[in-house]
This record gives structure tokens, C-alpha cells and sequence, in this order.
């Protein structure tokens, strides 16, 4: 059994009163290059800080090692990295 609907638009009808100083425009950013160039967060090492240490942490055989226990790779031989 097939089922149909219909849909009545009223345009000649004003239904809630808008200002026709309002007006709307959508804008989707997908590659966030929108704003002129590349976007900063998908830059790696942005404000050249890899080869800094963060404070508590140590390095050992290019691993950092946090104090929660965590261990990533650290390579700081290149004085700018990314």
C-alpha cells in the first residue's frame, strides 16, 4: 500500500513579520582556507616549540616521557622541526 503526502505553501501569506533589514548567508569553511591561507592548526609545530621540553618531563633515547606515564617520540636534533 502506497502512501502519499501532500504540502501546501502559502507564499502570498505573511505569517511572522521579519525585518527587510535582515538577511543571511551561509559560509561552510571545509578546507578552513577561508580566511585567506593555510589554516594554523594544521600546520605542525606552528610556534616552533618541538624542541623545547615541556616542564616535568624528561628525554631518554629520543623518547619523551611524561609524568603521567606517557611516551612519545622526540626528535630535537633539528633545531627547527615540522
Amino acid at each position: 500500500m502506497r502512501k502519499s503526502a501532500k504540502v501546501t505553501v502559502h507564499a502570498d501569506r505573511i505569517r511572522f513579520p521579519v525585518s527587510p533589514t535582515l538577511y543571511g548567508l551561509f559560509f561552510e569553511e571545509i578546507s578552513h582556507a577561508g580566511d585567506g591561507g593555510i589554516y594554523a592548526e594544521l600546520i605542525r609545530n606552528r610556534s616552533f616549540e618541538d624542541t623545547l621540553v615541556p616542564d616535568r618531563c624528561h628525554v631518554e633515547n629520543c623518547k619523551l616521557h611524561s609524568p603521567a606515564g606517557w611516551v612519545s617520540s622526540f626528535e630535537h636534533s633539528d633545531p627547527i622541526p615540522g
